[in-house]
């Protein structure tokens, strides 16, 4: 959740390790930023999203960067499956090879 940092302050801030805390940090700004490129107003109720500033493939490249980033934390951390919404289209519980293998396409 980028809107309200959710994401970061759940789980990114409670790394106990400097370096993996902060490897996340740089990767979920970096996402962040991209994503903030997106001019969104209100028109009579309803969202305009103006994509004039943004790059759809720094947005893509930077969310790939952010997911590779805690797969290798995770890998870093003893972990070899992940429990994780965004990844469940894998199976409950996917290795995280398979993870990786399905951010590289």
């Amino acid at each position: 959740d980028l809107a309200n940092d959710g994401a970061l302050t759940k789980s990114i801030l409670l790394l106990v390790n400097d370096k993996w805390r902060n490897k996340l940090i740089r990767s979920y700004y970096g996402l962040k930023q991209s994503i903030n490129k997106i001019n969104v107003t209100v028109k009579n109720g309803v969202n305009v999203y103006d994509y004039s500033l943004a790059d759809v493939g720094e947005i893509m490249a930077s969310f790939k960067k952010l997911n590779l980033d805690i797969v290798d934390v995770l890998r870093q951390v003893g972990f070899s499956r992940v429990k994780f919404m965004f990844y469940h289209r894998l199976g409950e519980e996917p290795f995280l090879d398979e993870v990786e293998q399905a951010i590289n396409g």
